[in-house]
This record gives C-alpha cells, structure tokens and sequence, in this order.
C-alpha cells in the first residue's frame, strides 16, 4: 500500500459486480479501485502489473477460475494479496482457495462495513475466511501436516489447530 490507499482490482464475470461494486468501493476513504476484469486471464494481467494491493476475484469465472488465478499468483511469489468473493460457501471452494494461496475468502451477500473493514485487515496482512466452513477447512489442511509430525511435536500442531 502507497500513501495510505488500498489500492484493489476486481475480478468478477458479472458486469452488476464489477460495475456496481468499484461505485461502493471508491466512497470508502483510502480505497481506490485500479482495474476490473471480466475473467481470470484479465485478472491475471492486471495483477502483474503490480498496482493492485488486493484482487477481489470471484471464484467461477470463465476461463480461468478465482481459484486457478490465485494459484497462478502463488506460483509467481507476486505480492498482490489475493480475496475470494463469492456466492458459494462450500467447503470444497473454501479448501481450494486456501490451498490456492488466498489471503480471504468473502461472501458477497454480507453486510458492506464488514466487507470493508475485512479487506482493510487483508491489505495488512490478516487472514480472514468469512464462511461457515473455514475452520473445518484449516483443520483439513493442518492434518496433512499434523500427520508428518513426531509424536513430541504433535502437541504444537493440536495447538495450532484448535
């Protein structure tokens, strides 16, 4: 982030989302939106560029899924944060988009201060998954890694994991 603005691109296959929700965006201060996309390879052009801090991107797109973007990006060590926006709170998405490398997982249906004050969070760093399955989808991931552990270190990982 540069000067105190969030700078965000979106990524959304719907035009009312990715027209409509830049209008809500950009009346929040310190928010500025820098590109939009229609699809997963748009997204990913705009997120090399490097000028976005956060990539809003829906998960089913045409092409080229929110999920295989944020793969894409993890790959790419690229620095843009990116934050699934959705209508699907399905276990199976949640999973996907953490193993992706996204930074957050929202549902488009939540109220917009939440939203707002979420993305704020991302930018500096959080982690926030805003679904009903996020915490039994972390604790699916931690047991792939649970599992490697030695039995003096598996105390730590029901730590972290509870």
């Amino acid at each position: 982030m540069t000067r105190n603005m969030l700078s965000i691109a979106i990524a959304d296959d719907q035009e009312l989302v990715r027209e409509g929700l830049p209008l809500l965006l950009e009346q929040v201060e310190g928010f500025q939106v820098v590109g939009l996309a229609r699809d997963g390879y748009e997204a990913l052009a705009l997120a090399s560029t490097g000028e976005p801090d956060l990539l809003l991107c829906d998960i089913r797109m045409p092409g080229m899924t929110g999920i295989e973007v944020a793969r894409e990006l993890k790959r790419a060590a690229s620095t843009v944060r990116v934050v699934m926006l959705t209508t699907f709170d399905d276990l199976d998405f949640v999973e996907a988009a953490l193993s992706a490398g996204a930074c957050g997982f929202l549902l488009k249906g939540k109220p917009v201060d939440r939203t707002v004050e979420s993305l704020r969070r991302m930018a500096h760093g959080e982690i926030i998954y805003a679904t009903r399955h996020a915490q039994e989808a972390f604790r699916s991931l931690a047991g792939g890694w649970r599992a490697q552990l030695t039995a003096a270190e598996d105390p730590i990982g029901y730590i972290l994991t509870e």
